[in-house]
């Protein structure tokens, strides 16, 4: 019974659904994150990027085009709070990113009440989901075109922005910049780049991906809004981008590694498990995971300690 839900077409369809806010998130935060800025904000972020794309949608009679832009916008913009704060006034960004999750929890929680007159979950009838893509030739293949094809756009995107920005982050002259500004930032103000700028432009565009990873949120499967519908997703991908370090390449496996625990936690519960325990499961392996990277970094500083010992015993 186990092994056949493990092996469900409909469990790993869902799991990557469930994967792409986490993934764009992750992005999102990752890249302020390599200019030395931690945006604990990501919960509140998201959260924000959630709310403003049900308005869009539900004040546009459904456009997903609208919402999709709004939710990025609305990502950015708040960002650019962080940023102001954090980096312009150079108040402490932890608590910036604090300020940023409650009020924008009680922000959400004000304008649910007077826009839509109910203080609990947003779904109208004009709210419309993101529409799911057929691959064709793919729908005929057995198991994995049920799990593949009929994602959002936005999953796709995602499969295709992770791999590029791997790539951009470690070749580009943009990428070194960035990596610059997080390890030496005395030496990207020396050449002419400003750590002030370029950490600006990291949480903007991160702002704009932690968006779009709302919009996958709020408007995938069933289009709503409720007060704290990220359940922590923000500060879980947060934790996918430390995890991560210097490798952005992880994020994509990471995101679907922790939404296949939530949602087999989620499918656990139908056969029996308690609902205690199924909840905490995929927590339990982000933690797991936190865990296991300075115990690898251990053990390698000790090999790499080891092996030169040898060598110079040899010479």
């Amino acid at each position: 019974m186990f092994l056949d839900e493990l092996l469900s077409a409909n469990l790993w369809f869902l799991t990557l659904q469930a994967a792409t806010p986490l993934l764009l998130v992750a992005i999102g935060v990752y890249l302020p994150l390599r200019t030395g800025i931690l945006n604990i904000g990501s919960e509140g972020v998201m959260l924000l990027g959630c709310f403003v794309a049900v308005l869009v949608s539900a004040k546009t009679g459904g456009n997903v085009a609208a919402a999709t832009l709004a939710g990025a916008i609305g990502g950015a913009l708040a960002c650019a709070a962080f940023a102001l704060l954090a980096i312009s006034f150079r108040a402490n960004f932890i608590v910036v990113g604090i300020g940023i999750n409650l009020v924008v929890a009680g922000l959400t929680a004000t304008a649910t009440a007077a826009l839509f007159g109910t203080a609990g979950t947003i779904s109208t009838p004009e709210l419309r989901p993101l529409a799911n893509w057929s691959i064709p030739g793919l729908d005929a293949v057995p198991w994995i075109g049920d799990v593949v094809s009929g994602q959002t756009l936005l999953t796709y995107l995602s499969w295709v922005i992770a791999p590029l920005f791997a790539w951009w982050l470690a070749n580009t002259p943009a990428g070194l910049t960035i990596r610059m500004t997080g390890s030496r930032p005395d030496i990207a103000d020396a050449m002419k780049r400003p750590a002030t700028r370029t950490r600006w432009f990291a949480l903007l565009v991160g702002g704009a991906m932690i968006g779009l990873g709302s919009v996958q949120l709020a408007l995938s499967a069933a289009p709503q809004f409720s007060p704290n519908m990220t359940s922590g997703r923000g500060f879980i991908a947060l934790a996918l981008a430390l995890v991560a370090g210097s490798r952005p390449v992880l994020l994509l496996p990471l995101a679907i590694v922790f939404a296949a625990f939530d949602i087999l936690g989620i499918n656990l519960q139908i056969l029996g498990l308690a609902t205690e325990l199924s909840s905490v499961l995929p927590y339990l392996i982000i933690v797991l995971l936190l865990m296991a990277q300075p115990l690898y970094q251990r053990y390698r500083s000790a090999a790499e300690a080891a092996e030169g010992r040898q060598r110079g015993a040899k010479q």
